[in-house]
């Protein structure tokens, strides 16, 4: 298997809106979530690996992962949050996630479900 490593700096490290935590990755985009409550929360979409747009978070609160599933787009993170995008990340929708923990990661199960811890 060949293929082409593309590297593609998104901020200088210590920037103003914190790390990346985490990445999904579709046939048609990459999108990279990250920041801390303290800081700015971080969203951010590419087509090409080369150039990443900024897009609307949920709320003012750091994230942490993300899941891309058709095009719907999930995101988790601080405080319990957990939020769905139903437009490739122009409007959210806040879901109740029963617990003020930080959120970390975002999976799609066999049947459908999508799961988060």
């Amino acid at each position: 298997m060949t293929g082409e490593l593309v590297l593609s700096v998104l901020q200088r490290s210590g920037g103003a809106r914190g790390a990346i935590a985490g990445f999904a990755v579709t046939d048609q985009r990459i999108i990279a979530v990250g920041g801390t409550s303290s800081r700015a929360p971080l969203l951010v979409v590419s087509a090409d690996a080369r150039q990443f747009e900024p897009r609307p978070t949920p709320c003012g609160l750091g994230l942490r992962g993300a899941l891309a599933v058709g095009d719907s787009l999930w995101v988790c993170g601080e405080y319990g949050q957990l939020a769905v995008s139903r437009d490739h990340g122009a409007h959210w929708q806040m879901v109740e996630a029963a617990t003020e923990g930080c959120l970390s990661a975002l999976a799609l199960g066999g049947d459908g479900a999508v799961w988060v811890v």
